[in-house]
């Protein structure tokens, strides 16, 4: 099958490596066929070698000569299971536990998938998989009805974040970015869009228009998911 690999920071190579068969599925996992893939920011800092963190299917002591690697973001066809929930044929959105989904076929733990709705395409399906980390997050924070909410970084999961946040009924967001993402703000619920750093945009706020809610989801840090963005509510 092929593979990518990370070759050097920065750069992958494609290779051809045996695929895996499914007679070695242990209980629990699936074999996927790989239709898409999604890049989290907690994959940048692997990408670009800044750090090599240990795998299930990591054998070497230095940075991941992994197939696949990294990625966790997957849609994928089941092709063979010991998952009782998940049978062959099932389209499936989720999440690769070795990071390993940039290849042709895939074993993972079958409970990090869902079974979805075939009408959207893969490459829009994949969305499901950081939306879901969003919904998580958003639980955590409560009742939202009439709160003024701030999301300070508008890139993809900051826009779910936005979106989710306003659709539970918050009665203001705003989105706060470096880059000018006005164009499509209004579409995902944000009602003020601000062009400029976060530290500049906090310094010039009147005491009464200081959010309740601050949700930061500003990837220049590594992370181990999008699950910790971190949601921040004013104390009552």
């Amino acid at each position: 099958m092929w593979a990518y690999v990370p070759a050097a920071p920065r750069r992958f190579e494609k290779v051809d490596v045996p695929a895996p068969e499914a007679g070695d599925l242990r209980d629990g996992q699936v074999l996927l066929r790989t239709l898409a893939g999604g890049i989290c920011g907690s994959d940048a800092p692997d990408f670009r070698g800044l750090r090599a963190p240990l795998t299930a299917r990591d054998k070497g002591p230095g940075a991941p000569a992994l197939p696949g690697f990294p990625m966790h973001e997957v849609v994928g066809e089941v092709l063979a299971s010991k998952d009782a929930s998940l049978a062959p044929g099932a389209r499936v959105v989720g999440w690769a536990d070795s990071a390993n989904a940039i290849a042709e076929y895939v074993v993972t733990a079958g409970g990090g998938l869902a079974e979805y709705d075939t009408a959207p395409e893969p490459a829009i399906a994949v969305l499901l998989q950081p939306l879901a980390c969003v919904l998580s997050a958003v639980d955590r924070l409560g009742p939202l009805d009439g709160a003024d909410v701030a999301v300070l970084g508008q890139g993809p999961i900051g826009i779910l974040f936005s979106h989710v946040i306003k659709e539970r009924g918050a009665r203001r967001v705003t989105g706060v970015d470096v880059v000018d993402r006005a164009d499509h703000a209004a579409l995902f619920g944000v009602d003020e869009a601000v062009h400029g750093a976060t530290g500049r945009w906090a310094a010039q706020l009147a005491d009464d228009r200081r959010p309740g809610v601050i949700v930061e989801a500003i990837a220049t840090r590594p992370r181990r998911s999008a699950t910790r963005s971190t949601p921040w509510r004013r104390p009552a």
